[in-house]
């Protein structure tokens, strides 16, 4: 695995690379995928193709490297629903 240059400036471009990389893997899969800032970096909605209605919402953290979730996203992954995906950028 490759890791991020360990700089702010470099740590922030890493980070919203992966959280593209997998917006972009969820997408294809008809989930819609909302940013947020509250915990989590995504709410992923998938809908019925015929009635619009929810079927699936799952709130998904994106982390790179090593990186730790915070006291709270733990608390959040006990609860369930929370999705935790971990990579490191394909283009860094």
């Amino acid at each position: 695995m490759t890791h991020c240059p360990i700089t702010p400036d470099n740590n922030r471009a890493c980070s919203r690379a992966t959280e593209d990389q997998v917006r972009f893997e969820y997408e294809p899969q008809d989930y819609e995928m909302r940013k947020t800032h509250t915990g989590r970096d995504f709410v992923a909605t998938r809908r019925d193709i015929f009635t619009g209605k929810v079927v699936e919402r799952r709130n998904v953290e994106v982390k790179s490297g090593n990186a730790h979730l915070s006291d709270r996203q733990r608390e959040k992954k006990k609860k369930g629903n929370y999705t935790v995906e971990r990579r490191d950028p394909l283009f860094w």
